[in-house]
């Protein structure tokens, strides 16, 4: 019994501290920021596949970009006012935070993408791709909670962006 309770209270110990410690607003900005250098990454790929691929990845990143572009502005926003309303003793601070957020977001891009292309490129996985794009699927909005941190975002963008400047 002993037993149960402590791997029943070490594997909650384990989930809590695996998880991200970003706040709900830092994760809005670092997924929305992921999902457009996911979007960069696998169009950067795909492009040399084919002429019709070519195609595809223009179409989808023109369509990602009408229905998202706003959220990820508001987002870029977001991380360079995170930026600026750093405190701390040195002066490296502000800038230690933009090498790791952004290592972080290439990183985690990368990872995406070398997930969604397995082995080799092929023009049908490539148009499959560029499909979910297209259509919404990887849209931002599909995440309820993370599409009303991004509301919000864009409304402070628009609210003290000129401020930011």
């Amino acid at each position: 019994m002993f037993l149960r309770i402590s791997l029943i209270i070490l594997s909650l110990l384990m989930v809590a501290c695996s998880a991200p410690t970003r706040k709900p607003h830092d994760q809005a900005i670092f997924q929305a920021l992921v999902e457009d250098a996911t979007l960069r990454k696998l169009a950067e790929q795909c492009n040399d596949v084919s002429k019709a691929t070519e195609q595809k990845v223009w179409r989808a990143q023109k369509e990602w970009w009408q229905r998202n572009g706003a959220f990820v502005e508001a987002a870029d926003y977001g991380f360079s006012y995170n930026m600026l309303n750093l405190t701390g003793d040195r002066q490296e601070t502000g800038a230690r935070y933009a090498m790791a957020l952004s290592f972080d977001i290439v990183h985690e891009a990368e990872s995406r993408s070398k997930k969604s292309i397995n082995d080799e490129l092929s023009e049908e996985l490539c148009a499959e791709m560029m499909a979910n794009y297209t259509d919404g699927k990887m849209d931002l909005s599909e995440n309820k909670d993370l599409y009303a941190l991004l509301l919000n975002l864009v409304q402070q963008k628009e609210n003290q962006g000129e401020d930011l400047r």
